[in-house]
């Protein structure tokens, strides 16, 4: 039995007994059988129950040989393997979760009223998806129609043949409510009408399901998201094509490989093509497809690219923006007006989330003695600009700095081109005190006649041990306002959740043990500002006392100090709340960090949001998304493998004066982390405030 909850089992005969009967998590469990003494063959069932599943062992035992010889009629035929069928689907009330059982009635495998909310499936055997028994279609065939043949495969026949699994089976057609024919001897399916069955109804010629693609993969901020608008494709000509796709390498967006990563898919599926061969390719290169192939590899530097996928041929390239494929970015270029005057760039106050005129611009702000570096790629019309006229740089703060450079890179975060040559030292700037904490050097690219060798990089590096870049600037050195600054008395709450912290919190939260309650509200339970500030976190859930009849919603603090919860259900949420009481003027920017994360079967989608005078307003971007047919709009997913972090920073503007500063992260829809798949009753599933020293919650203002 592999399993991590509490299990039994039991015998439905008393010659069959079952040791042990009952057990927690994953264990062997021995079924024993009395000796027959009658001539009649025997059958038992084992029943193991977790929850609301159910698995079934069948013994079936020979009945007792005659002594007689004169009697013996010969050996029994051994009786053949069954094999319970079942399909999993788009099915009402069951998506993607249980078998729905198919019968053999005389050649065919049946299931009778079957509702459909999408006409996708697959048919397996035994509750199983061994390869021998997971039924789908070949890689990349063409839908079926309602009442018409479709013929499917083994995913052992796919793997071995066509180079991937069994693919779903998908038809063309209204969802509604059929008989499903499989004849696993002929492998063919019938999808019919009501009452009929394979041959006496004409198939359906309904229009066809308009399939669109989406790329997905490690996108700037868009985590595999396969509904994401930034990788639709259209028709475009001979391709689907996706512009200015943001991808970033998967070392920056979840700590993986150096490298960029994607899939196309059709949107909203997981059905789609991945690479043939184990390699990595460079950008603006032909990559060969496969259906269901491995992720895309790629090496370039992190930024906005145009994605060509040419599906009659399984080829896609990832292009330079305005490139087509076969084209090359060395291709001359229409020539730009130089941009010599103005402001380039100025930092909104949310430094992680700068940018620069649409193109990246990451920072990497450490404190203490630590490097600071940032990297910028530059607009042609700006790069321009710079190599003809001298520009400013205004950063804060640098009392304790002791030294300063500025390079063009040959590439994003490398040091040395193909031709081994290092990257171009400008110069080491000193700097200006504009006596109001700022500090103003001006950069100069036109004394280097070492940049002809680079002179089309549009990358510089900004490095010193200790800055904050407020804004670059062509013309004469301004000498820039410093940022307003909170006061020393300022909004800062900080809470610390460690092993070792929990001792002043663990019992107002649900204690270690956990305490389980039904009932609508925070049932007064709480996790006092304990770093900094006043403050607390609560977990606010609707009322339960109907939808959790197995009492799954509990509040607990973790054995590493982390609160958490279990039992989420849609309307439930975190509540971060500041309690000193002081009122903050309409305009004030209050900032929200924290990480947070679920278990592989909690609530994937939620929506942090702010109190604004009286109104709950979203605090980031959201999206629009529709899952088990609710429509909703999310800011916050949680990654699919119950145990990464999501790091949540945001900074909102109050529109009001007020004293009630408050964020809350709501749970918005019902589908699962790992799958999506439909949650029926509250269940064991967790969603956490995760963090220690360093990534624990903190609420400030920062203007």
């Amino acid at each position: 039995v592999t399993a991590n909850v509490d299990w039994t089992a039991d015998a439905d005969q008393d010659w069959v007994s079952v040791d042990p009967q009952t057990g927690n998590g994953n264990a062997k469990v021995k079924a024993t059988v009395a000796a027959n003494e009658t001539a009649d063959a025997r059958t038992a069932k084992v029943t193991v129950k977790a929850d609301k599943l159910t698995k079934t062992l069948t013994i079936t035992q020979e009945g007792k040989k005659s002594e007689d010889p004169g009697e013996d009629p010969g050996e029994d035929p051994k009786p053949e393997p069954t094999v319970a069928w079942g399909m999993m689907g788009c099915f009402v009330d069951n998506l993607w979760s249980t078998d729905v059982p198919m019968t053999q009635e005389g050649e065919w495998i049946v299931a009778k009223g079957a509702q459909f909310t999408e006409l996708t499936f697959k048919i397996r055997g035994n509750g199983s998806w061994d390869d021998a028994t997971n039924i789908g279609v070949a890689p990349g065939a063409e839908r079926g129609v309602v009442n018409g043949k479709v013929a499917v495969v083994t995913a052992e026949y796919s793997k071995a043949n066509l180079g991937g699994d069994a693919a779903d089976i998908k038809l063309n057609g209204e969802p509604g409510t059929y008989d499903v024919y499989f004849s696993f001897e002929n492998l063919e399916v019938y999808v019919m009408e009501e009452g009929y069955k394979p041959g006496e109804k004409e198939p359906q010629n309904p229009d066809p399901v308009e399939i669109t693609y989406t790329v997905v993969g490690t996108l700037n901020n868009i985590n595999w998201n396969n509904a994401a608008p930034e990788g639709l494709m259209t028709a475009e000509g001979d391709y689907y094509v996706a512009r200015n796709v943001p991808f970033v390498t998967a070392a920056t967006l979840y700590g993986g490989a150096d490298q960029i990563e994607f899939k196309i898919v059709e949107t909203g599926t997981w059905t789609g093509y991945g690479r043939v061969e184990e390699a990595v390719n460079p950008v603006n290169t032909e990559i060969a497809l496969q259906m269901g192939g491995d992720n895309i590899m790629v090496t370039g530097a992190e930024g906005p690219y145009d994605v060509y996928f040419d599906k009659t041929n399984l080829k896609v390239w990832v292009m330079a923006p305005g490139y087509k494929p076969g084209e090359t970015p060395s291709e001359p270029v229409e020539p730009v007006e130089p941009v010599t005057e103005g402001v380039i760039w100025e930092n909104d106050g949310t430094v992680g989330a700068a940018t620069w005129s649409g193109s990246p611009y990451r920072f990497s702000i450490e404190g203490g003695d630590s490097l600071n570096e940032c990297v910028a790629e530059i607009p042609a019309a700006v790069w321009a600009g710079m190599k003809i006229a001298p520009f400013s740089v205004n950063v804060q703060p640098a009392p304790e700095a002791t030294w300063w450079q500025i390079r063009v890179l040959d590439g994003w975060w490398t040091n040395n081109d193909e031709s081994g040559a290092s990257d171009i030292n400008i110069n080491t700037p000193g700097l200006v005190d504009n006596g109001n904490g700022t500090y103003t050097f001006v950069v100069d690219l036109t004394t280097n006649p070492e940049l002809s060798t680079l002179i089309d990089t549009q990358h510089l590096l900004f490095a010193g041990d200790g800055f904050i870049i407020n804004k670059i600037y062509f013309g004469e050195p301004e000498a820039p306002q410093q940022p307003e600054t909170p006061e020393a008395n300022a909004l800062n709450v900080q809470w610390l959740f460690t092993a070792d912290a929990m001792t002043a919190y663990a019992d107002n939260f649900g204690t270690t043990a956990g305490v389980a309650s039904k009932e609508a509200g925070d049932g007064g339970m709480y996790v006092q500002a304990n770093a900094a500030g006043e403050g607390k976190i609560s977990y606010v859930q609707v009322d339960k006392t109907e939808l959790d009849v197995d009492g799954k919603a509990t509040r607990i603090t973790g054995g590493t100090g982390h609160p958490y919860v279990t039992g989420i259900w849609p309307g439930d949420y975190w509540l971060f709340e500041a309690t000193d009481g002081t009122e903050y003027a309409a305009g004030t920017a209050v900032n929200i960090s924290y990480i947070t994360r679920t278990s592989k079967t909690g609530h994937k989608y939620w929506r942090l949001e702010y109190l604004d005078g009286e109104e709950w307003k979203p605090a980031m971007e959201t999206t629009a998304y529709t899952l088990n047919e609710q429509e909703f709009t999310y800011n916050i997913a949680m990654f699919d493998d119950g145990k990464t972090n999501v790091e949540v920073n945001a900074t909102v503007t109050l529109s009001v004066a007020t004293k009630d500063v408050k964020f809350r992260m709501l749970c918005v829809a019902n589908g699962q982390s790992s799958n999506e798949s439909y949650v029926e009753a509250p269940n064991g599933g967790t969603c956490r405030i995760a963090g220690d020293e360093t990534t624990s919650p903190v609420i400030k203002v920062v203007k």
